[in-house]
This record gives structure tokens, C-alpha cells and sequence, in this order.
């Protein structure tokens, strides 16, 4: 992996290349085995039930998953892969997978997404443009429900597995 090097600095207090962004991604994150949300032990605040899982990436970037559901509205999801700064405490999200509970507008396109599955993906240009960092998205129909969310965002984001789901 190329060494990290932030080179300006936004509503973060950095920016983050999208080469960079695009070595997170790819950064091979290794856990026990492939999750799925049957196998989550959620905590329940204000509505929504939640879990986050701290990873190291086998280049030794800092990873979070989080997951985020609403009790009432099953399709009011998220389901993100953030990177946490080295001797820092700022956490980037660099990829989100949404539920269809919301419109969502990408600014610098002026283009709407209306209350559909979408993916919102870090990027250098949105940070520079002073938005957050995954302000940009695009619509997707590869899932349809969270597990499907969490299974994509494991695949896009090269996460790899001791032990196979058994179904």
C-alpha cells in the first residue's frame, strides 16, 4: 500500500486522495467468518438498533464497520465502512450502503436519487468542494434488504474470512 500523505485539508480537517481511498478499499480486512445479521448481537438506542466492529487491514489500517437499522422501518438502513486515522480519533466514512427510506441529492450533480437502494462512495472531489466525504451516490440493485447490504459492502470492500456461512 502507498503510504498515506494528506495533502489538503477540509471540513475533516484532511482530505483524502482518491487513490487513497481507492487503497483502503481494496485493503485486504480479515475477520473470522462472513457476517450476516442473524449472526449480530445489536445494541438498541433511540430507536434504532446498531453494531460496530473495529478491524485491522492487513496493511495495518484502522477499519470500523457500522451498521445502523430503525425499529419501526427495516428499510431505513445503513451499512458503512470507515477508516480511523492513524494516531488520530477522525473517522472517514469511505463507503455507505443505504436502504430506499430516503431521497438523497448528489450536490455537485444536481442529480436526485428518490427513495432507492443506493451506495455512497468517498471522494476526493466532494471533500475538496467542501460536502461530506460521501456526499456522492449512485443507485444500485444489487441488494434489497440489509443482509444483502452488509454481504455487498463485504464483497466491494475485499473483506476475507476464516470460515465459509454455512445456509
Amino acid at each position: 500500500m502507498a503510504k498515506i500523505v494528506i495533502q489538503r485539508v477540509s471540513y475533516l480537517g484532511v482530505i483524502l486522495a482518491d487513490r487513497v481511498i481507492d487503497s483502503l478499499i481494496s485493503e485486504e480486512k480479515h475477520i473470522d467468518k462472513q457476517l450476516t445479521v442473524a449472526d449480530i448481537k445489536f445494541k438498541y438506542e433511540r430507536g434504532h438498533r446498531r453494531y460496530d466492529k473495529e478491524i485491522t487491514g492487513e496493511n495495518k489500517s484502522n477499519f470500523i464497520l457500522k451498521i445502523r437499522q430503525n425499529e419501526k422501518n427495516p428499510l431505513d438502513f445503513s451499512v458503512i465502512l470507515a477508516y480511523r486515522m492513524a494516531n488520530s480519533n477522525k473517522v472517514i466514512r469511505i463507503r455507505r450502503y443505504n436502504g430506499k427510506s430516503h431521497n438523497h441529492t448528489n450536490c455537485l450533480e444536481k442529480t436526485q436519487i428518490k427513495n432507492t437502494f443506493h451506495i455512497h462512495y468517498a471522494t476526493e472531489r466532494y471533500q475538496v468542494n467542501g460536502f461530506q466525504e460521501d456526499g456522492y451516490a449512485q443507485v444500485t440493485d444489487r441488494y434489497s434488504d440489509l443482509d444483502g447490504a452488509l454481504k455487498c459492502m463485504m464483497t466491494d470492500c475485499h473483506f476475507t474470512f476464516n470460515q465459509a456461512v454455512i445456509n
